[in-house]
């Protein structure tokens, strides 16, 4: 129990350009500490019962360590034997265009895009580029989420050996019925003991 709430924990000796914690009294007490209010991106980060929530201690504010992480799109690596965590931030960029070609290594993109203004069944492709990949990854996955939180599409699912790839996929025939936001996520799994973590996003919007 110990070895999961050091998991969870990480005590903030600094500040984050995207993450803001306001602290008091007033939102409550965990353990006898005062509990901190964790926003990133200015969305407000929010606890279960089961989970440690993010207070301040001795001076200094402890936040849950996976949800920052996941917060941050970053991995994160426990050593139990050796009692140590580790975080890991590729960079990920993502692109959806009407046209992709490639030749040799190299690859040509048209038509990229961010707005889909139909209805109508499109086919369209996905590049992936991932790079400063400082740890072995199982598998990656990448998904379409519907405005609603649903899967606008089966997800796609692949192993990698590498840190650095380039993937690309054509997806077929889909049909953006629901206005709103789409956010395409790349999500990386460590090992089989481990989920699925998002380390890249891109929204596309049906206007």
């Amino acid at each position: 129990m110990k070895a999961q709430r050091l998991l969870t924990l990480m005590i903030a000796a600094f500040i984050l350009s995207t993450g803001v914690v306001t602290g008091a009294s007033m939102w409550g007490d965990y353990d006898g500490n005062a509990k901190a209010r964790l926003f990133v991106n200015d969305e407000e980060k929010t606890f279960s019962d089961s989970e440690v929530p993010a207070f301040i201690t001795h001076g200094s504010t402890v936040l849950p360590l996976r949800t920052l992480s996941q917060s941050l799109m970053a991995l994160v690596r426990w050593d139990n034997s050796n009692k140590t965590v580790s975080i890991y931030k590729p960079n990920v960029q993502i692109i959806t265009s009407s046209g992709l070609t490639q030749k040799d290594n190299n690859y040509t993109i048209s038509n990229p895009f961010d707005v889909v203004n139909t209805s109508d069944a499109l086919n369209f492709y996905l590049y992936a580029s991932v790079d400063n990949l400082k740890t072995n990854i199982q598998s990656f996955k990448i998904s379409i989420k519907t405005p609603s939180g649903g899967d606008l599409v089966e997800p796609v699912v692949s192993s990698v050996s590498s840190d650095y790839f380039i993937y690309t996929w054509q997806f077929k025939r889909v049909e953006f019925t629901e206005y709103g936001k789409y956010t395409v996520q790349f999500a990386a799994k460590l090992d089989d003991g481990s989920d699925y973590m998002v380390i890249g996003e891109k929204q596309i919007v049906r206007q």
